[in-house]
């Protein structure tokens, strides 16, 4: 069975991008990398933001692919800044996800986790 361990964003800054992940997170970062990575641990992932180029493939705000999940995106919302520009989305079956970008324009969706019955 596999799980995921670790999620790697590429960001401009690591520590200027902080504010925003701590907010969308509700968790502090861990401690920064000598790297300059920042790292965060959360529901047994370790989310890194990682120092990246300005440009070529692993330029922040490309395709970055992953979505997260919570139970409660209303709460996810309330926490990022007005700036963030996120938004909560209803689907016809009625799942729900968050949808905003990071100040590196990278693209972060929250999926809504259904309570377990």
């Amino acid at each position: 069975m596999f799980a995921i361990r670790q999620l790697r964003v590429p960001v401009a800054d690591p520590v200027g991008a902080e504010g925003f992940w701590t907010a969308l997170l509700g968790h502090v970062p861990e401690g920064q990398e000598r790297d300059g990575a920042l790292r965060y641990h959360v529901d047994g992932i370790d989310l890194v933001l990682v120092p990246a180029p300005a440009t070529g493939a692993e330029a922040p705000g490309g395709p970055l692919g992953f979505r997260l999940c919570h139970d409660d995106l209303d709460a996810v919302l309330a926490r990022l800044p007005p700036d963030a520009g996120a938004a909560i989305r209803t689907h016809a079956d009625g799942t729900r996800h968050l949808e905003t970008r990071d100040p590196d324009g990278n693209l972060v969706r929250v999926d809504w986790r259904m309570p377990e019955r």
